[in-house]
């Protein structure tokens, strides 16, 4: 059996109302066993991601992205378990004058949730969890420019 087993993106085609839907993605990825990794970083979990892009009126495009996790462990006998939760992104792009602008919003339900993270056994013997704490709602502004 392998150790992480992903069926892989599913893509769609669609046309709705006057904007066109370029793509939808599904990605389901769930893990049934633990890799050995160093301090069992994101030990069995499960995610799925479902994303869509989208060319809007007057030469505007988006992107929006969600996904879901959960049934994370944090040790190799998963005992030590971290909740799961679902967070938003979405990026606004524009092309101006041959330069392609854009405005990502990343988690933007400002979803505050442990991400990943390790254990390691205490003084005397007892199993001390360490976790990294996800981003909180972030903006990025840019310029992709093409010489």
């Amino acid at each position: 059996m392998p150790l992480h087993q992903s069926h892989g993106p599913r893509n769609v085609s669609a046309s709705v109302l006057k904007s066109s839907v370029k793509r939808i993605t599904y990605a389901p990825k769930c893990s049934t066993s633990c890799r050995k990794v160093l301090f069992s970083l994101a030990c069995c979990s499960k995610r799925f991601t479902l994303s869509a892009d989208l060319d809007l009126p007057e030469g505007f495009g988006m992107h929006v992205r969600y996904r879901a996790t959960g049934g994370t462990y944090l040790d190799d006998d998963n005992t030590v378990s971290l909740d799961g939760a679902s967070t938003l992104d979405m990026r606004l792009r524009r092309t101006i004058g041959g330069q392609l602008v854009f405005v990502d919003v990343f988690n933007i339900t400002d979803t505050r949730y442990d991400e990943y993270g390790f254990t390691l056994t205490g003084f005397t013997g007892e199993t001390v969890p360490y976790v990294y704490p996800e981003a909180p709602r972030a903006v990025r502004v840019g310029v992709t420019a093409s010489f």
